[in-house]
């Protein structure tokens, strides 16, 4: 379960992709969808391989397996979320500072500093850190959303480290109820109040540069990046890779595939035994607040939104299925939609789940230097929740390319 939580903290080295040239790829092989360890561990090689050429970066993604104790939603919260004024500060109504409670430098050797911090969102006190360079700045920033809801696997280090010796500030929240955070879990809910409260902070800060914010994460975090958009993110382009869309679409898919006795089951029942703490039932008992954690409930404030937005998605992925996607790019239209097959081109056929969504899928290329439209979804063959598959280089190319578009460095 730890190590699905960590797939995507390595990931800060495919972040640091933004610029690199290289073209190299990443290291492949291992089964697919074989358990928590071996999406965990073709993350990690994927990103060591990159990491010595790349500008770095980090996010991380959900522990679809290792969900735990979460509470209900506070329904007026989620009505102020949908209604929010990106132009004022978040949280502004509750009179929270835009400061750190408190700020320790765990390292600082000359070039880099990494700080582990506390801060109030809703009244609750909120861990995390922050790595940047010594030097003033302003920096480029990335709002790292990691998943699973065990903390930051990487505290003093990592890919944060590497981000900051790359150029960039590094933020991540440790939400409430993890590490040492007050409160508890709620799963794609008070989570996005955490990260808007830390961006806003961070970005107070002297050495960070509001004109160049990257928001991004992976699976629980996809969908907290996604819901921080739509609640109107101070950032200038923004990636949810493989993010759930729908919770009670997922929860049914979750139940059907326990139901035909998947070699995933066990996975699976963890997921459903989550949501129904978190929300108080399953889907058809609690349909409101479902929808409170659910990006595609609040498809309108996706349309609404001018930040620039990438949808990435494996045809593969055992937890979070295409349809997630594919269903976000119908609700909140125009997303441009291209559909890659493993040998990288692109085709104008739906991918395996999407048939019945009446995606207009475009005929391609695929960006590379200019990325004009927005927001776009790109679903790859052969790639699964833990990037393994023969699809992930171009999937880690695009990545790169969508980035580097938009955050100048």
């Amino acid at each position: 379960m730890q190590r699905l939580h960590a797939w995507l903290a390595r990931l800060g080295a495919l972040l640091a992709l933004a610029g690199c040239a290289d073209g190299s790829s990443p290291a492949e092989g291992g089964a697919r969808d074989a358990g928590p360890g071996a999406l965990d561990a073709r993350v990690e090689d994927a990103a060591d391989a990159r990491v010595h050429d790349a500008r770095a970066s980090d996010a991380r993604a959900i522990d679809d397996a290792g969900m735990q104790d979460a509470r209900s939603p506070d329904a007026a919260l989620a009505d102020a979320a949908a209604t929010h004024d990106a132009a004022a500060p978040i949280d502004a109504a509750v009179f929270e500072p835009l400061e750190w409670e408190s700020a320790e430098i765990t390292t600082d050797d000359g070039v880099i500093l990494i700080e582990k911090v506390f801060y109030r969102s809703e009244g609750l006190r909120i861990s995390g850190q922050v790595c940047r360079p010594a030097s003033a700045g302003p920096h480029p920033v990335q709002i790292i959303n990691h998943g699973g809801f065990s903390g930051l696997s990487a505290w003093n280090g990592g890919s944060c480290a590497n981000a900051a010796r790359a150029g960039w500030v590094a933020a991540e929240s440790s939400y409430r109820g993890e590490d040492e955070s007050e409160g508890t879990i709620e799963v794609c809910l008070g989570e996005v109040t955490d990260v808007l409260r830390m961006t806003e902070i961070v970005l107070a800060q002297p050495y960070a540069d509001r004109a160049r914010v990257l928001m991004s994460g992976g699976s629980h975090g996809g969908c907290i990046t996604l819901r921080a958009v739509q609640r109107g993110a101070p950032v200038q382009a923004a990636v949810d890779i493989f993010g759930p869309t729908d919770w009670s679409a997922a929860y049914a898919m979750w139940r059907d595939e326990l139901a035909a006795g998947s070699l995933l089951s066990a996975n699976y029942q963890s997921l459903m035994s989550t949501l129904e703490q978190a929300t108080g039932g399953t889907p058809e008992e609690a349909p409101d607040a479902y929808a409170a954690r659910s990006p595609i409930a609040f498809a309108d404030d996706l349309q609404a939104s001018a930040t620039p937005l990438l949808v990435l998605q494996g045809a593969t992925d055992a937890y979070v299925p295409t349809p997630q996607a594919c269903a976000l790019a119908i609700a909140a239209p125009p997303f441009y939609s291209l559909n890659v097959t493993a040998a990288g081109t692109v085709v104008t056929t739906p991918p395996l789940g999407c048939e019945a969504s009446g995606i207009a899928w475009q005929s391609g290329p695929r960006p590379t230097l200019s990325w004009p439209q927005s927001p776009y979804l790109i679903v790859y063959d052969d790639v699964g929740h833990g990037f393994e598959g023969t699809g992930t280089t171009h999937l880690l190319s695009d990545f790169t390319a969508f980035i580097s578009a938009h955050i100048a460095l």
